[in-house]
């Protein structure tokens, strides 16, 4: 459909996007779970915050554009971070599964 070279199936801002919803979504979903231990909740709502910042540089570093960025070096950065922070969701979202499934009559 389109001439080779002229329309990249993905850019930086798709994976910075992508991880910005991961990380807020786990902030939602750890500030309703009632039953989870609280130094827990600090913790992870601190690493999404910390990835969620990570995520902003990321994304005003993409927005420098010309030479002074290496686009290439951005592109695989944020594609890596994007799998760290779907790892992180995975693994939070596992957990939290298993705290509703150990204290079903604390689910909101």
């Amino acid at each position: 459909m389109t001439k080779e070279g002229s329309l990249e199936p993905f850019a930086p801002q798709d994976f910075i996007a992508f991880g910005l919803v991961l990380h807020i979504s786990n902030i939602n979903e750890i500030e309703h779970l009632v039953s989870a231990d609280r130094a827990w909740k600090t913790t992870q709502n601190t690493v999404s915050a910390f990835f969620i910042a990570i995520h902003g540089v990321l994304f005003c570093s993409t927005l420098i554009g010309g030479d002074a960025i290496n686009q290439q070096a951005i592109m695989y950065c944020v594609a890596v971070i994007a799998l760290v922070s779907l790892a992180i969701s995975y693994s939070l979202f596992t957990r939290i599964s298993k705290i509703q499934m150990d204290h079903p009559e604390r689910v909101p």
